[in-house]
């Protein structure tokens, strides 16, 4: 409904341990929509698993949305080959473990209050429906550098916790080291506040992770200039781009902007000449580092 589908791509194997083709530059996020498998080695052994950790240290952000309660479990080999159990995630510092196979007692889901991912959710709500097997967040075991933000946890009636079925993460420390994990269980879309789940979580990847630009005014100073407003956020790459058709056309680069520590806003002037009109557009990127800095 949304469209993405059509302007995602699906890498494959190949295109997965290519750091010229999965790399944080060229895709800020990536969706992972798998079972519990993944895909642990395609010509080397272990060269998926290590791309994985690769592409999150190269500050790429990793969305969680298995249609199995245990995501990375399983190492595939070559061409869909079958393999034992690996599990990944925690060794990267996400701490998912197995809570139980079936609910013990009458459990809530509560949501965190605070947060800004799940903003939907702010009552607690009964044990979704569907696969029970609640694979869950164990947050004595995070590493207390990494930035972590809880967004659901199961109670029992005693308010007996069960970990949390539900967050967001920071990789500080680690071979991971720069990455960003979003975790929602599987089971969470299955039951009435699926359709919830699943808008706040697109909601968070369009507005928070991929941080679409927008031009926020328009103006004209005086004959044959054009000025635009637009908002910087830090540490991305902007670029302005036009085209004299609405509909058609090669997109010519006008302006590269770099954002600074902070959020500011910017005007940028652009001389039109005697064309009768000129459309606009923005882009923006992560910006390169250069060790510890910018560049």
């Amino acid at each position: 409904m949304t469209g993405l589908r059509e302007k995602w791509l699906q890498l494959t194997e190949a295109q997965l341990i290519d750091t010229n083709v999965f790399n944080a530059a060229r895709f800020p996020l990536a969706l992972y929509l798998s079972g519990e498998d993944y895909v642990k080695t395609v010509k080397t052994t272990g060269d998926g698993k290590a791309a994985v950790t690769r592409y999150l240290a190269g500050g790429g952000t990793l969305v969680l949305l298995s249609s199995g309660p245990f995501p990375f479990y399983y190492g595939y080999g070559p061409d869909g080959q079958s393999g034992p159990a690996d599990i990944l995630l925690p060794t990267l510092g996400l701490p998912i473990e197995n809570a139980f196979e079936s609910p013990p007692s009458t459990l809530t889901m509560v949501p965190y209050s605070g947060q800004t991912i799940l903003t939907s959710l702010g009552a607690p709500f009964a044990f979704p429906p569907g696969d029970s097997r609640l694979r869950s967040i164990n947050r004595s075991r995070l590493n207390p550098s990494d930035r972590y933000v809880p967004l659901i946890r199961v109670v029992n009636a005693q308010g007996r916790s069960y970990g949390d079925a539900a967050g967001y993460i920071e990789l500080r420390v680690g071979a991971a080291r720069g990455g960003k994990i979003l975790y929602l269980w599987s089971s969470l879309t299955a039951g009435p506040q699926g359709q919830a789940v699943m808008a706040d979580t697109l909601t968070w990847v369009m507005n928070g992770t991929m941080r679409i630009p927008e031009i926020k005014a328009i103006q004209a100073p005086g004959p044959g200039r054009v000025t635009l407003n637009f908002d910087l956020l830090p540490n991305l790459l902007y670029g302005v781009e036009s085209r004299d058709r609405i509909e058609a056309g090669a997109w010519t680069p006008r302006a590269s902007i770099a954002g600074g520590p902070t959020n500011r806003s910017v005007w940028w002037t652009n001389t039109v000449g005697i064309l009768p009109a000129r459309y606009y557009r923005l882009s923006a990127r992560p910006r390169r580092r250069c060790g510890g800095t910018a560049c």
